[in-house]
């Protein structure tokens, strides 16, 4: 076992796993990327010691042709193809598929209890599995009240469908209640929180939609309880390579942050990308950042941020105030 693939296997979620510090993200696959394709990135991830999955049910639902839970499908053609469902850690996702054909978020499927039985028993279907490992409320659903969602998973876990839970997209107030009411009840609680985060900050007028990023509250409560959080959108669409900062981003903090990254990676004869992810990976409480593209040969180079040591002041000055 290589240096790299024996470095992977660090990162604890909640009380029920362990998986590899960096995340394969795999919103696109069986849409604009075609399953041939997604099978050798996910060769390539898998060959580098990657060993955490990440999809949802409604993914990519928006994509030309696309319905949702195509993902799920390709992912579950390579379980088992491949033979190594007992390696990987298997995450995805409820509550954001629509409900009509052609229809967006507007008409999301929320997280009633009947929603989240049925939607986990189409994903099990999908990806060809008995149990998912981690299971997201993909997006919050305030119509719904917190403790029937909360009681649906619990009962998911306790038939043993569902290993851990985590929620996705919550504001820090419902992410704390959410844990308080489950930690009351007895059940098991969420043990993640998945948000857009990154080392550059988004101006506070961007319009992220649906999304959030990480805030100083949420930041205390993980540095705080160690839960951790998986990071998407954590490369910017490739803003760090190119040395171009994404629209939303303008500041003059962001500025500098991207030519720290872009002067740190000359430094130490890397890329700037590898830079960005060895600072997430040494921030002060758990991440698991999410890794995504259609090229295989680019998956392997952005898995070796997982050897990559930054010096400790390095990664002071880049995850301040991110």
């Amino acid at each position: 076992m290589t240096e790299l693939r024996r470095s992977m296997e660090t990162v604890s979620i909640g009380t029920v796993m362990r998986t590899s510090a960096l995340g394969l993200g795999c919103m696109e696959f069986g849409t604009r990327i075609p399953a041939n394709r997604a099978f050798a990135v996910l060769d390539a991830y898998y060959d580098e010691g990657g060993r955490f999955i990440d999809t949802s049910n409604n993914y990519a639902f928006w994509a030309p042709g696309g319905k949702g839970g195509e993902s799920e499908e390709v992912i579950g053609a390579w379980l088992r193809e491949r033979g190594c469902r007992g390696e990987m850690v298997i995450a995805t996702k409820v509550g954001a598929q629509p409900t009509e054909p052609g229809a967006g978020l507007e008409k999301a499927e929320g997280l009633g209890a009947a929603t989240i039985a049925a939607a986990c028993e189409a994903s099990l279907s999908r990806l060809g599995l008995d149990e998912i490992d981690l299971y997201y409320a993909h997006i919050d659903d305030e119509a719904t009240p917190l403790e029937e969602t909360l009681f649906a998973f619990e009962q998911l876990r306790q038939r043993g469908l569902v290993r851990g839970i985590a929620c996705s997209n919550y504001s820090v107030d419902r992410f704390k209640a959410a844990r308080g009411r489950s930690l009351a009840k007895g059940w098991q609680p969420y043990a993640a929180i998945q948000q857009r985060h990154s080392l550059l900050t988004p101006n506070a007028d961007h319009d992220l939609g649906l999304q959030r990023t990480l805030d100083e509250r949420l930041r205390a409560e993980l540095c705080t309880s160690g839960i951790p959080l998986i990071a998407y959108s954590v490369l910017l669409g490739g803003s760090y390579d190119n040395g171009v900062l994404p629209p939303g981003y303008q500041s003059e903090r962001n500025a500098q942050v991207l030519s720290a990254v872009r002067e740190t990676a000359i430094e130490m004869e890397t890329t700037p990308n590898e830079v960005v992810l060895a600072a997430l990976l040494d921030s002060s409480f758990p991440i698991v950042p999410l890794i995504a593209s259609s090229d295989p040969d680019r998956i392997r180079k952005l898995m070796k941020a997982a050897v990559l040591k930054l010096p400790e002041d390095k990664v002071r000055s880049l995850t301040a105030g991110c």
